[in-house]
């Protein structure tokens, strides 16, 4: 569940969507939960971007928070604008460096859980 570094509406909407995933198990589903929350537009030299990361992962710890870290960058805007991923405009940028980095930790996690019956 994608969170945004820097905006508190962002932590509205995460209450709001955890709401919704009690809401739904108590009503039918009992077995949905949600991966990880994945931290993105994190611009560190903000504060409220660190308050919020750090918020985040003391209220729901390492194993409910991906360890990576997308950054706020304009190379996703600007691959947008061209209509392209931001892996083949700005493949070595630190958010597609990020992104194929959430690749290899989710597909390590999904393995580990497959390996664990979890």
């Amino acid at each position: 569940m994608p969170v945004d570094a820097g905006s508190a509406y962002s932590l509205d909407g995460l209450r709001k969507v955890l709401g919704l995933i009690d809401a739904v198990k108590q009503n039918g589903n009992p077995d949905l939960r949600f991966l990880r929350l994945l931290i993105n537009r994190a611009d560190r030299r903000t504060s409220i971007s660190r308050v919020i990361i750090g918020d985040l992962n003391e209220r729901f710890g390492p194993e409910q928070v991906f360890k990576t870290v997308v950054p706020l960058g304009t190379a996703f805007q600007q691959a947008e604008y061209a209509n392209e991923t931001v892996f083949k405009r700005f493949r070595s940028c630190k958010g597609a460096i990020a992104y194929r980095q959430l690749a290899r930790e989710f597909l390590s996690i999904f393995s580990e859980e497959q390996t664990n019956g979890t």
